[in-house]
């Protein structure tokens, strides 16, 4: 087929078959394929694939993660298996996008603390329910990933920024991350070194200041 690459793994094991434009390609699990394929990514793009298995709008992202665990311990050595190893012990529940996992990568990376990815907000006043991307709760800071597909429409553009003044109200920091943070070198650094100023600006904030913020926020699974 033009345009696909095909990964051949040599060590036997399930497949199903899927039809395809009048040919049949016989295909290996979502666990399976993510590992065959932690032998040809850098380990945060594996760890980033580990993530989509157990994202939060999956009913099976339970099961996706015992049984990646369950492959590791139970496989023989393949190619990428160290890289694969890595990837599970950096790969997060809930995340909603590779740009997210990508994100708290790179935050560790740079030796940020991890943030906590997806918790629950509930404003104190009206009692709506706001998921933020990740945060750092204690110090009420919240990054959100503005992808374009996502963010793009009027309706969506308005409700990210009341989301964003309902934070701010209650005293968080909004920090928008888009891919060309990321992706762009000195942009990348610029956003860091900001980051790291208003992290060191909060952590001075009192102890009861610092209590009032985490008590905004939910850690779902906790």
């Amino acid at each position: 087929m033009r345009g696909v690459h095909y990964y051949v793994f040599s060590s036997p094991m399930e497949v199903v078959c899927v039809e395809c434009e009048g040919e049949s390609l016989y295909v290996t699990d979502p666990v399976t394929t993510c590992m065959q394929m932690s032998g040809y990514c850098p380990r945060e793009e594996a760890a980033a694939l580990f993530d989509t298995l157990v994202r939060r709008s999956r009913q099976d992202k339970e099961e996706n993660e015992m049984a990646l665990g369950d492959f590791l311990e139970e496989s023989g050595g393949f190619k990428g298996k160290t890289t694969a190893r890595w990837a599970f012990a950096h790969h997060r529940m809930n995340t909603d996008s590779s740009m997210e996992s990508r994100l708290r990568l790179i935050l560790t990376g740079a030796r940020l603390p991890e943030p906590v990815t997806n918790p629950v907000f509930t404003d104190p006043e009206s009692g709506k329910v706001w998921i933020p991307d990740m945060v750092y709760l204690e110090l009420g800071m919240i990054l959100e990933y503005q992808g374009l597909a996502w963010h793009s429409s009027p309706e969506r553009l308005d409700n990210d920024s009341h989301k964003s003044l309902r934070f701010q109200r209650f005293g968080c920091e909004v920090i928008p991350v888009t891919n060309e943070t990321l992706s762009i070198p000195w942009r990348r650094d610029e956003f860091l070194k900001s980051l790291k100023a208003i992290r060191r600006t909060r952590l001075r904030f009192s102890a009861k200041k610092k209590e009032s913020l985490r008590k905004l926020f939910t850690v779902q699974n906790e």
